[in-house]
């Protein structure tokens, strides 16, 4: 778990340590990034999550990683 400090309800835009979480989470997992073949995405429909969320995917996930999001179908249940 990690924490940015960059504002209390956003995270930086840049993303640095949103990438550097998921990349320290498969280093200490010991996976490789391309070898995931689902990723359970937060998926609240926001610009900036998905933006994160799709970054994520293309930068340290491998290119036939599935995607997918409950949240918009089940909400905070």
């Amino acid at each position: 778990m990690t924490h940015d400090a960059y504002h209390a309800t956003s995270i930086d835009p840049a993303l640095p340590q949103v990438l550097r979480c998921v990349a320290e989470a498969l280093a200490s997992a010991g996976v490789d990034g391309a070898d995931s073949g689902y990723l359970n995405a937060h998926g609240p429909g926001t610009a900036q999550c998905d933006r994160a969320e799709a970054e994520v995917l293309d930068r340290l996930l491998g290119p036939d990683t599935w995607l997918y999001a409950l949240k918009p179908l089940v909400g905070h249940c």
